[in-house]
């Protein structure tokens, strides 16, 4: 069986606990846990009090604290170059993996049979405060890698928490834009799929929960903002596709 490093950035980790228990109960237990924190001693000493008394099931945990603070796309950098698995599953610090996650994954890696792919499914939305869902985000299941470029030029259609990723893409495609603060995944995907016809590979059904807080919904001047550096975005590829 191919080696799986779950990638967990972090800075405040609120949440964490939760994210990890989610990760060692899983039914097809991961490789590693890969954890870079990005510059926050207290979510540092809360973690090694958490994993010191935490049964991790045989799976390895690897820690980097950042003494600064540099955003989540070279934090998430960090966590893949730490990563010694073959096969890389992301999952956020206020996320959940469902128990069979991995387990489905591998199945459908298995079956077709590629490391030119992103496995990818459909995911809850769970109130981090309450607990409870509060909703469904279902993808996309592409009859040809043409009408995923056309797509992923609209939207960033895949959560990356739903993910599982050959490592070899990353060497194919190259890691996540460091100087991003936020819409690193988007730029990423772009770049794997127009730039480096990699295809996605959907699975039916659910895969993770994605925490969700009506308290951090976006302003309106920081959606303006996020949909300024989306556009930034599909611009360097359409100009990188006419060089």
């Amino acid at each position: 069986m191919k080696k799986i490093s779950v990638i967990m950035p972090t800075y405040r980790g609120k949440y964490i606990k939760e994210a990890l228990d989610s990760v060692f109960n899983q039914t097809v237990k991961p490789y590693e846990i890969c954890i870079t924190i990005d510059g926050n001693k207290k979510t540092s000493k809360k973690l090694k009090k958490y994993l010191k008394k935490k049964d991790k099931k045989g799976i390895i945990v690897r820690i980097k604290n950042r003494k600064s603070n540099l955003g989540i796309g070279a934090t998430l950098n960090d966590c893949i170059e730490m990563s010694k698995g073959e096969l890389i599953a992301w999952l956020s610090d206020d996320d959940e993996f469902l128990p069979d996650k991995i387990e489905l994954q591998l199945e459908e890696y298995d079956r077709v049979k590629n490391d030119n792919v992103i496995l990818y499914g459909d995911y809850n939305l769970k109130d981090k405060k309450t607990g409870r869902m509060v909703g469904y985000v279902k993808g996309i299941d592409f009859k040809d890698i043409g009408e995923e470029k056309e797509e992923v030029m609209k939207s960033c259609f895949v959560n990356f928490c739903t993910t599982l990723i050959p490592k070899k893409v990353f060497d194919k495609v190259g890691l996540f834009d460091p100087d991003k603060r936020f819409g690193e995944d988007y730029e990423w995907l772009m770049r794997a799929i127009v730039l480096n016809d990699v295809f996605v590979q959907y699975i039916d059904t659910v895969l993770t929960n994605y925490g969700v807080d009506k308290n951090e919904q976006a302003t309106a001047k920081e959606a303006d903002k996020i949909q300024a550096n989306d556009e930034d975005s599909r611009n360097k590829i359409r100009n990188m596709l006419k060089l």
